[in-house]
């Protein structure tokens, strides 16, 4: 069926080439057997010679994608270019039929990339518009087709074709554009939509063509684009800016504006008149041999014929109204406001057609995903010793743990040693006072606090700069003191001959210095050292702090015991919700039951770790992100964050044991010692231990304050010590370099020079020697 022409563009023609050989020749470089992938080889080798089909329809453009996709794909494993895998392209200019070749993989895939888009563009053009799944196909190959030419535009800056030049594809880019929005406002017309609607689209259809236009007609003049685009694109110009006014005119009436919808509807019939002009010329132009062109090309002409009676009969009724009814003045044209205009396309992203799942699927596995680069082994190489580093240092913690789990045990003779107490008449405590609201909320300040930033890590900071400065001092002190020892040695080599002068007299500020920093070094690692001594000394209640509510409770159960204990020879009949032997035999089996559990857990995420470091091949993922040297580490350590789940657990699981192993020996201690108390109990011993404790909990936290607040400024002075040291030992090092240099140019002046006179003066000799036999 006959429907409004639109236009695409032709592919570029390739000649054969051999992918195996180079290939093959490469691999072997490599000291890998070549035939190994033989297969492969061959199976990129027939993707190319899929490609040189001159169809243009679904099953070509499906070939294009694959072989680009593979083309991407072996490009982050093999070095293609003139002086390693030598493949010489050749390709036709699509438009002048000149044969340009490159050893360059980036000419090969704009070549293909510019066929995918001209596969796009036929697509476009010859699909069915009067079916919505035609029209749609057409609208979605447009945008795609400008999306791949955006793409070499973006990506390939050197044209050395007039086909794959940034003005020709910018021209292309924007005739896509064009048709699609064309497309869609074919839609809009023939569905009789809102006359506002089509005339905002109209006016954009036709603003592209007019931009179009100026853009090609140094091209078509070059007779590098063909005359009849440029002749189409005018027509449809006019064709449009005719639609877009006429319903701009419907609008106006809607709204009994009758003198604005006259002079739009003068417009359109000027326009529609000029387009009829122009189409008619054009129809007589073509060939009669070309009857595709011809049928469409008429059935266009006949549409703009139509439409320009349709605005003639419009602007005589509308007239006719005006001139009885309305009598509304004619607006003059230069007072219109401009059309309003609506874009509805765009290009379609490269990445988003190749994200496509069918694409992804069609593209398939790459080729040679067995074919690993040297360089990658290496790198994984070093990511296995990560990964090994990872295992060691987890392997360790969880041993330390399970040593640590049967010592204890064993030291209890726990489960057995329950026995005794289980069914022991004896009786115990447990009740005790409740911790202040004061000291729940500064355990919570304290918490927040710690996480925010906490202590033990500027400690380490402190530690690392202290590292850092005595390495940059005592290096500053060895490399001048060797470079002044080897001077003087040379000195009393070659005595007078040694012209190099005294070092002692040129590093004397650079001593001066190094006497400076290492005072201040040594004053301030008094200071830190005191801030350690200091931070220990409640280091250990503070966590209690830290850690919450319960083990706060827990430390105030604790301490009141061992005062009630220490001071009371009485069992504590007296006290209420008492606990029974029975109880704290409970109490300890549940533990026992815990750290079973913790026991499964550790070894179950231990061995899940190793099996998914060992199954850990990261070589693809090397070669696709293309990961430079220096930037190694920092990949290797993001990659082994997907451990960091593993690390918490284990660690957790650990942290929980320890926490269960203590309180465990804490009840194993009530148990063994509750029988012998006696009875008694003095709550005015119990208040003022409690008061003790919260008092000592808010003398800590005053304490960590004004710890963290000195170890700030220690830090500060560290960093400002640690770059004087920097810059001493940079300059240590380029003075150690120059003499060096200069003993070195001396050294050659003693030894080489005499031994250059001494054979001159015998050659010398031996002519004098001839000349007198003569």
């Amino acid at each position: 069926m006959p429907q409004i022409p639109l236009i695409h563009f032709p592919k570029k023609r390739t000649d054969d080439l051999d992918w195996i050989q180079p290939l093959k020749q490469f691999i072997k470089t490599t000291s890998t057997d070549e035939n190994q992938y033989t297969n492969e080889c061959f199976i990129l080798n027939k993707l190319r010679q899929d490609i040189q089909e001159t169809s243009m329809d679904l099953t070509s453009r499906d070939m294009l994608y694959k072989y680009y996709g593979q083309l991407e794909l072996l490009g982050l494993r093999f070095p293609i270019d003139e002086k390693n895998v030598r493949v010489l392209f050749k390709w036709y200019c699509a438009f002048t039929n000149k044969p340009i070749s490159q050893y360059s993989l980036a000419y090969e895939k704009a070549c293909v990339m510019f066929n995918i888009a001209a596969t796009l563009s036929a697509i476009g053009a010859t699909q069915d518009r009067s079916e919505e799944d035609g029209l749609k196909k057409a609208y979605h190959s447009f945008q795609s087709s400008a999306g791949v030419f955006e793409y070499i535009n973006t990506n390939f800056l050197h044209a050395p074709s007039v086909d794959l030049e940034k003005d020709t594809i910018q021209s292309l880019y924007e005739i896509m554009l064009a048709q699609a929005q064309e497309i869609l406002c074919e839609k809009q017309i023939n569905k009789s939509k809102k006359p506002n609607m089509i005339s905002k689209l109209s006016a954009q259809t036709s603003w592209y063509y007019e931009n179009i236009i100026s853009r090609i007609s140094v091209n078509v003049q070059k007779r590098i684009f063909k005359k009849y685009w440029l002749q189409l694109f005018e027509i449809k110009k006019k064709f449009y800016k005719s639609i877009a006014h006429l319903n701009k005119a419907l609008v106006n009436e809607e709204n009994d504006m009758y003198g604005e919808a006259l002079t739009h509807l003068a417009i359109a019939k000027k326009q529609s008149h000029e387009a009829s002009k122009l189409s008619s010329s054009l129809l007589l132009s073509i060939p009669n041999s070309d009857k595709l062109k011809i049928d469409s090309m008429s059935y266009f002409d006949n549409i703009i014929k139509s439409f320009y009676i349709q605005i003639q009969e419009k602007e005589n009724r509308l007239t006719h109204d005006n001139d009885y009814i309305y009598h509304q003045p004619i607006v003059n044209e230069k007072c219109l406001k401009p059309l309003e205009k609506l874009s509805m396309v765009k290009a379609t992203p490269i990445q988003e057609i190749y994200t496509n799942q069918n694409i992804q699927e069609l593209i398939g596995q790459d080729i040679f995903h067995k074919f690993i680069p040297l360089s990658i082994h290496e790198s994984v190489s070093l990511y296995s010793e990560e990964k090994a580093k990872l295992i060691r240092k987890e392997l360790e913690k969880c041993e330390n743990a399970e040593s640590k789990l049967i010592t204890t045990l064993d030291r209890l003779k726990l489960p057995k040693a329950l026995k005794q107490y289980k069914y022991d008449d004896c009786t115990m405590f447990e009740e005790l006072s409740k911790i202040p609201e004061e000291i729940i909320e500064l355990s919570e300040i304290l918490f927040h606090q710690e996480n925010e930033f906490k202590i033990s890590h500027l400690f380490n900071n402190l530690s690392n700069l202290k590292e850092k400065i005595s390495r940059n001092l005592n290096e500053t002190e060895f490399i001048l003191e060797e470079e002044e020892r080897e001077s003087e040695t040379m000195r009393k080599k070659y005595m007078h001959r040694w012209t190099q002068s005294s070092s002692s007299s040129l590093t004397q500020l650079m001593r001066k210095e190094l006497v400076l920093y290492k005072e201040n070094f040594a004053s301030y690692t008094k200071s830190d050292s005191r801030l350690i001594s200091e931070y220990q000394s409640f280091a250990q209640k503070m966590n209690i702090l830290i850690e919450g509510e319960k083990t706060i409770k827990n430390f105030y159960e604790q301490e009141i015991k061992k005062v009630i204990h220490e001071n009371f020879n009485k069992n504590l009949l007296d006290i209420d919700d008492f606990n029974d032997i029975q109880n704290k035999v409970n109490e300890i089996e549940n533990m026992l039951k815990k750290l079973s559990i913790i026991k499964r857990e550790r070894q179950t995420t231990l061995k899940d770790l190793k099996e998914k470091i060992s199954n850990d091949d990261i070589s693809n993922i090397l070669i696709l992100k293309k990961i430079k040297p220096n930037a190694e580490k920092q990949f290797f350590s993001s990659e082994l964050e997907k451990y960091k789940h593993h690390e918490t657990r284990l660690s957790e699981t650990i942290y929980h044991q320890d926490q269960i192993l203590q309180n465990l020996l804490s009840v194993f201690e009530d148990l063994q010692h509750i029988s012998s108390k006696s009875p008694g109990q003095k709550w005015t011993k119990m208040n003022e231990t409690n008061t003790n404790i919260s008092n000592d909990f808010k003398e800590i936290y005053k304490k960590y304050c004004n710890i963290k607040s000195e170890i700030l400024h220690t830090i500060s002075l560290y960093e400002d010590l640690k770059e004087l040291s920097n810059v001493l030992l940079i300059n240590a090092k380029k003075f150690v370099n120059c003499r060096r240099n200069e003993g070195a140019n001396i050294l050659f002046r003693i030894k080489e020079i005499p031994q250059i006179k001494e054979k001159t003066l015998n050659e010398q000799l031996e002519k004098l020697d001839i000349n007198y036999r003569v």
